[in-house]
C-alpha cells in the first residue's frame, strides 16, 4: 500500500512539476514575444527617424540657391567674368565669331539670357566677338558707279554716300577713276569706300 501510494504520489508530483514547467516556458515565450515585438517597433521607429533625418540633412546639404542671370552683352570678357562671378555664376566661351559692330573681345550673346533664374555655379555660355571680319577690298576702278556699288556691297563693304565727281577727258562719264582705300587691301568688313567718278570731258 505504501509503495503504491508513494508511486502514485510521485507520479502526481511529476505531472505537477511538468505542468508548472510548461506554464513557465509558456509565460517566458509570451514575455519574450512581447519583448521582441516591442523591440521591432522601437527599431522601426528609430529607422524611420534616421531616414527622415538623412532626408532633411541631404536637402539642406545639396540645396543650391537660385540667382538672376545678369546682362553681360557688350561687356568685355574680363568684365563679364567679374559680373558673373559676383553673382555666383561661371562664364564659358563656347563660340567666337566676327561682328561688324561689336569690338574684338566683347560679348555678342549669352545663354541663358539675362533675367533668367538659375542655380548658383551654373555655367553661362558666351559668344565672343573677334571684331569685324577682314576682307580684300575689290578693285572697282574702270566700272560704272552702279557696278562698283554691287561689287563693294558683295565684298562686305559700304559705299560712302559722298561721291566726288571730276572732269576727265581720258575716262568716260560715270566711270570710276579712283577709290579710297586702294584695291586689294585687307580691311575690316563694313569699311566705307570712297569713290571718285569721271564726269567725262569738260565742255569748253
Amino acid at each position: 500500500m505504501n509503495g503504491v501510494t508513494l508511486g502514485h504520489s510521485y507520479g502526481v508530483k511529476k505531472k505537477l512539476v511538468l505542468s508548472a514547467s510548461c506554464r513557465s516556458r509558456e509565460i517566458i515565450f509570451i514575455k519574450g514575444y512581447k519583448i521582441c515585438h516591442s523591440a521591432r517597433i522601437i527599431l522601426t521607429l528609430i529607422s524611420a527617424l534616421l531616414l527622415m533625418a538623412c532626408y532633411y540633412t541631404s536637402i539642406t546639404y545639396f540645396r543650391v540657391d537660385e540667382v538672376i542671370v545678369p546682362d553681360v552683352i557688350d561687356k568685355s570678357v574680363n568684365e563679364a567674368a567679374r559680373i558673373l562671378r559676383k553673382q555666383g555664376l561661371k562664364g564659358e566661351i563656347n563660340l567666337e565669331t566676327h561682328h561688324i559692330q561689336i569690338p574684338k573681345g566683347f560679348i555678342i550673346s549669352q545663354d541663358p539670357q539675362k533675367g533668367s533664374m538659375v542655380k548658383k555655379n551654373r555655367i553661362i555660355n558666351l559668344e565672343v566677338s573677334n571684331g569685324p571680319e577682314k576682307n580684300k577690298i575689290p578693285n572697282v576702278m574702270g566700272l560704272t558707279l552702279r557696278e562698283a556699288e554691287v561689287e563693294i556691297t558683295n565684298g562686305g563693304f559700304r559705299l560712302s554716300p559722298t561721291i566726288d565727281y571730276v572732269f576727265d577727258s581720258s575716262v568716260p562719264e560715270n566711270i570710276i577713276i579712283k577709290q579710297i582705300p586702294s584695291p586689294n587691301v585687307m580691311k575690316e568688313a563694313g569699311t566705307e569706300i570712297n569713290l571718285i567718278v569721271s564726269r567725262g570731258k569738260e565742255d569748253i
